[in-house]
């Protein structure tokens, strides 16, 4: 289950972390990107399908769609994370280690310590890039969240469907 989840956050992170300057939808979703494994890390893109099929045993894990109140995806912001990446003041971002981690509001809540399952609004992303020899970078003494989770925030058009559509 862990392993799953993992993979889709994965998913997402890559989606947001990469800059779609096309305009051509058709041209977007034929790329076949595949660039040489990193060591330790994997390929760093999958094929749209592997993703749906990864996807859908998670959706399916959570009783999707009968049980609609379980965390699906967590929704960070593009802009943010771009400006993370490319800090160079710190040193070079080399990797990013996401960790899940309660949302202050849970803690706050009368929470802390507690396990939130997959409750949306509980559960949110940490975001800490590190260098070659590992060491984190800040980001003027700051780390990545403000993850919108969906159920609750969630995105308009063609990603508001739990798969990926090509």
């Amino acid at each position: 289950m862990k392993l799953k989840i993992l993979a889709l956050v994965t998913t997402i992170v890559t989606t947001l972390s990469c800059k779609d300057t096309s305009t051509n939808k058709s041209s977007r979703n034929n790329d076949n990107i595949h660039p040489q494994s990193q060591p330790g890390v994997g390929d760093s893109f999958i094929p749209i399908d592997s993703a749906n099929k990864m996807l859908a045993s998670y959706l399916a894990s959570i009783n999707h769609p009968d049980k609609n109140n379980s965390l699906k995806s967590i929704i960070i912001d593009a802009s943010s994370l771009r400006n993370y990446l490319n800090d160079t003041t710190n040193g070079r971002i080399d990797k990013v280690k996401m960790m899940f981690a309660h949302t202050l509001d849970y803690i706050n809540s009368g929470h802390e310590g507690q396990n939130a399952r997959y409750k949306p609004g509980a559960l949110t992303l940490i975001f800490a890039g590190y260098d070659a020899v590992g060491n984190y970078i800040y980001y003027d003494g700051m780390v990545l969240d403000h993850g919108a989770p969906c159920p609750i925030i969630c995105p308009p058009g063609e990603a508001a469907s739990d798969l990926l559509i090509q």
